[in-house]
């Protein structure tokens, strides 16, 4: 991918399915990769398990986006060891508690998954491009959800499996509206500011295969995304080869919400 050698990338939720295929994607590209993870050793146990050349490029950091001073650290750190990163990839997301039960939902539900994904992220954003040095040009990247435009098919869903619940859906939504706010305040300082929106992705581990099969149903393509799939078009979002696209959500999901 043209521009991305060299460049210094920050991942948030570095260790998960998507960010991780993200993270070796852009160290694949030769770009240098800080791993960021709620916990260090997390971030340095994942490294060690990818086992190739590119590993040399991903470095462990640890940032807590419910923590303003552990995100000010954290960006501060980078600056300061491995340079003032080029692209911030906004992917980390709060998984805890999205199984709740939608009759048990209560206001802190919600706020907890706001605080991170939304607020936490934005925040991280604000102390990076802040300090960006005149004429940086750089590049801030959200993961969001098809669940942001579409409606949840609960149908697609056993009894044993927990739909996308309702915070969930609403906090990906106000990740899209940020991604234009935040286009449109530093495009003039040559800041790209975008955001993938996923569809599923493949999860052997975590989707039993009926579950797959009914989803593949709903694309044009047959099939839920691999996270490479993902990976690539955040890749491209970050490279040279989209200098002039800003304040896009782009939908990253075989077909699925253009029936």
């Amino acid at each position: 991918m043209k521009g991305l050698a060299g460049k210094i990338v920050l991942v948030t939720g570095a260790t998960g399915l998507i960010g991780g295929a993200i993270a070796r994607r852009f160290a694949a590209e030769g770009a240098t990769v800080a791993v960021a993870s709620r916990q260090k050793k997390k971030a340095l146990n994942w490294i060690e398990s990818v086992g190739n050349e590119s590993a040399s490029r991903l470095v462990p950091v640890e940032l807590d986006l419910a923590s303003a001073a552990s995100i000010r650290d954290a960006i501060e750190h980078l600056g300061a060891t491995i340079g003032w990163p080029d692209v911030v990839i906004a992917n980390a997301s709060r998984r805890e508690d999205l199984s709740r039960p939608m009759n048990e939902l209560m206001h802190a539900d919600f706020g907890r998954l706001f605080e991170t994904d939304v607020g936490g992220h934005y925040l991280c954003a604000r102390h990076w491009a802040e300090s960006l040095r005149e004429g940086h040009k750089a590049s801030l990247i959200f993961l969001s959800s098809i669940y942001a435009e579409a409606g949840v098919d609960h149908s697609l869903y056993s009894p044993a499996m927990s739909p996308a619940p309702p915070q969930y859906a609403a906090v990906k939504a106000g990740v899209d509206g940020l991604v234009r706010y935040l286009a449109a305040l530093w495009g003039s300082r040559g800041v790209r500011v975008n955001a993938v929106v996923a569809g599923g992705v493949r999860s052997a581990a975590r989707q039993p295969e009926d579950f797959a099969a009914r989803y593949a149903r709903k694309t044009m393509l047959g099939r839920m995304a691999e996270p490479e799939e993902i990976a690539g078009v955040v890749a491209f979002l970050a490279s040279d080869d989209a200098t002039y696209i800003t304040g896009e959500c782009l939908k990253v999901d075989g077909g699925f919400c253009a029936w």
